[in-house]
């Protein structure tokens, strides 16, 4: 198909839009605890401060309900969602299925400079537990988790995995006493790390899959206690 000006069919558009600029300054703020579980999102408010008109306000609003991050009720308004066991039950059994293939993928692309980057974040997530600094040991352990999913190289399961990891920061955000021994937390990655050094596809799968289920129910045991 050929066009011209005068049957122009394809507009320029910005490398991103308005409404994932707005999107990302309230993911942003979500994780950095800014704005927590049950907070109420006013359009007004949030245009008003940014300085723009409600449309793409109101466009990112619908973007975030349907990753799951806000929840819209008829007549009350737009409020941030609050993960419950069912959500986080569901998030650790996906991420189970979701990495265990991430890592047969992977493996062929891990070199020695990816492998150095991996036990860098496991040293950091050690560093990070021994100050008891429980955000850096939460980025560090997502970001680890993050790298062998970007090794895989499979866009969909990045786009997938990243909508879920933001929804983990946001309930971390608010729980930050989930771990009684945060150092524990930081040497369960370590069997991972031998694994893929070994370049042994299904002990890496079996391992990284008992990692995620025992960090799963580790996080739904202390939720059931009101830790």
């Amino acid at each position: 198909m050929t066009t011209n000006e005068e049957t122009k069919v394809f507009t320029h558009v910005e490398e991103k839009s308005l409404r994932d600029h707005v999107a990302e300054n309230i993911r942003r703020a979500i994780e950095a605890g800014v704005l927590k579980p049950r907070d109420r999102l006013v359009e007004a408010e949030i245009a008003a401060q940014m300085g723009i008109s409600r449309a793409p306000v109101r466009e990112a609003i619908r973007l975030l309900e349907q990753e799951g991050f806000v929840t819209t009720t008829p007549r009350k308004g737009t409020f941030i969602v609050e993960l419950e066991r069912q959500d986080i039950e569901e998030i650790y059994s996906l991420r189970s299925a979701l990495e265990g293939l991430a890592v047969k993928m992977a493996l062929p692309h891990l070199d020695a400079t990816e492998m150095d980057a991996l036990e860098s974040l496991v040293n950091d997530m050690r560093e990070a537990a021994e100050a008891r600094d429980m955000p850096r040991l939460v980025e560090a352990d997502l970001a680890f988790h993050q790298r062998i999913v970007v090794l895989s190289g499979h866009t969909r399961l990045l786009q997938d995995w990243l909508r879920m990891s933001t929804q983990l920061r946001l309930f971390f955000a608010v729980k930050d006493q989930l771990y009684e021994n945060p150092r524990d937390i930081a040497e369960t990655h370590q069997p991972l790390l031998d694994a893929l050094r070994a370049r042994d596809v299904d002990m890496a799968q079996r391992v990284l899959t008992e990692h995620i289920v025992e960090a799963g129910q580790l996080v739904l045991t202390r939720l059931d206690t009101g830790h």
